[in-house]
């Protein structure tokens, strides 16, 4: 049976490895940061005056948050771009299939 921490790491790297995939269908950059995720996602925004930001949604929290996310909803009225909520359990590659396809 495998510890918490060979799970996390496994979990980690199946992350990493989706994002690297990521980056090479969209030309998108991977920037690991530390610290509050929407602070920080809207601080590297500022720096780097992205075209539009996709971040992805869980649905977890206060009624208030239900359909966004506190990150998402934080995001979403702090970015001075377009943002792309992508719900929990969406592949990403079928998000790029419908984007290709609508061109």
């Amino acid at each position: 049976m495998a510890r918490a921490s060979e799970v996390e790491a496994e979990s980690a790297q199946s992350v990493v490895e989706r994002i690297a995939e990521a980056e090479l269908l969209l030309g998108a950059e991977l920037r690991p940061e530390l610290g509050d995720p929407a602070a920080r996602i809207l601080a590297v925004a500022g720096e780097v005056d992205p075209e539009l930001i996709v971040i992805g949604s869980r649905r977890r929290g206060s009624i208030a948050t239900v359909f966004l996310g506190s990150v998402s909803h934080a995001v979403v009225n702090g970015a001075a771009c377009p943002v792309v909520i992508v719900p929990y359990g969406v592949e990403a590659r079928a998000l790029l299939e419908r984007r290709r396809s609508s061109r």
